[in-house]
């Protein structure tokens, strides 16, 4: 067998074997080796490797089913009732996920993955990473987190969801873990409130995410979209258009306001949504730490300068305004009833540009770009951008 191979390349041998000897003695002789290779990073037995290694086979298009590993291997249902202490085992490692009930049975506080039915099954996602990396798995908990860590820690695995790494199912399954795991957390105690059902919860916590950990008031369509149409359904976004969608009747999402006019192609959270969702962040902090402020004790000073010759005409100027020469312009302009003074704005960065009258060059047509008068029979332009 080659040194090379990955964990993922002793996962396909693995299946490869299964098809020719379905979970019996010489599978096991066979396989020996690549179990051992899956089994290292999984801390697992050989059996649980190997119901583990057909679970993965399947994954990505949903959760998978015991009847569909059962199928797998020729075995019939009750006959692979036997395995199920196998798959016990690996659900109480943390390295697959029950994924059975909805999100009704979450708000009657049911155990995840209770109930009387055989579940089907999800892979964690950090399993995933760690057979993609070759390193040995470890269980990180969700429990105990803070506000900002709970929604680091969704926002994550959405992220995982848009780069396809993990499907709509296995990311239901990590939220309910989530959620159950974090219970006192303002956002899981709201949808409980509201009792959301069906895709609005992960929706609403998108939103959430995009407020709390990104610091964006509003998002688009465009940004929805991955949720939207993980959810397999068109209907779903023309009712979130039309405002027909659940999370809008609860007053929970509504358009972005601009200048008091709706704009109907962005969406935000409402005040009641943060209120009873986001109790316990502090948004104004977040709000001030995104902005990217710059102290004004961390600006270096700076002398700023302008070319020689403007730099000349700047003084000139300087020096026409000085009380002693400037009054006796003033005189001479008030005995003539001409306006005793004029306006200079400066603004913008000095600039050594200049025309072909040895004049600073000011644009021409752009109002608010340059000012100027006349002191004598000199003309005097100041000009900025």
């Amino acid at each position: 067998m080659s040194e090379t191979m990955s964990v993922l390349d002793h996962c396909k041998e693995i299946v490869t074997q299964s098809c020719y000897h379905p979970l019996d003695g010489t599978f096991f002789t066979i396989a020996a080796e690549n179990l051992a290779a899956v089994s290292a990073v999984l801390s697992t037995s050989p059996m649980q490797t190997a119901l583990f290694t057909l679970l993965l086979e399947e994954c990505g298009e949903g959760a998978t089913s015991i009847k569909t590993i059962a199928d797998k291997i020729k075995c019939g249902k009750i006959q692979f009732l036997k395995y199920l202490d196998e798959f016990e085992a690996m659900e109480k490692k943390h390295i697959i996920r029950p994924c059975r009930d909805g999100w009704d049975s979450f708000n009657a506080g049911k155990r995840l993955g209770g109930g009387g039915s055989l579940p089907s099954y999800t892979i964690a996602m950090d399993v995933i990473k760690a057979l993609r990396t070759g390193e040995k798995y470890r269980y990180a908990p969700y429990n105990k987190l803070s506000p900002a860590k709970f929604f680091e820690t969704a926002d994550e695995l959405f992220d995982s969801f848009k780069d396809d790494s993990i499907d709509m199912d296995c990311l239901v399954t990590e939220l309910k873990t989530l959620f159950q795991s974090n219970r006192g957390i303002a956002f899981v105690r709201g949808f409980k409130t509201f009792t959301l059902t069906g895709n609005s919860v992960p929706l609403l916590l998108f939103f959430c995410c995009a407020r709390v950990v990104d610091n964006r008031e509003k998002l688009s369509i465009k940004n929805l979209q991955p949720i939207l149409t993980g959810m397999g359904s068109r209907a779903t976004e023309r009712r979130f258009r039309e405002h027909n969608h659940s999370l809008f009747t609860a007053g929970l999402i509504e358009n972005d306001c601009d200048r008091g006019i709706a704009d109907t192609e962005y969406f935000r959270l409402t005040e009641k949504a943060k209120e009873h969702f986001l109790g316990d962040v502090d948004l104004k902090e977040r709000t001030k730490r995104g902005r990217n402020l710059i102290s004004s004790e961390s600006l270096k000073p700076r002398d700023l300068f302008y070319g020689a010759q403007t730099g000349r005409r700047i003084a000139e100027l300087t020096s026409l305004l000085r009380e002693e020469n400037f009054a006796p312009i003033k005189q001479r302009l008030t005995e003539r009833n001409l306006r005793s003074g004029f306006t200079c704005i400066f603004s913008g960065p000095p600039r050594n540009r200049q025309d072909g009258n040895g004049l600073p060059h000011c644009p021409r047509n752009k109002p608010g770009h340059h000012a100027g008068g006349y002191i004598g029979n000199k003309k005097y332009v100041v000009w900025g951008k």
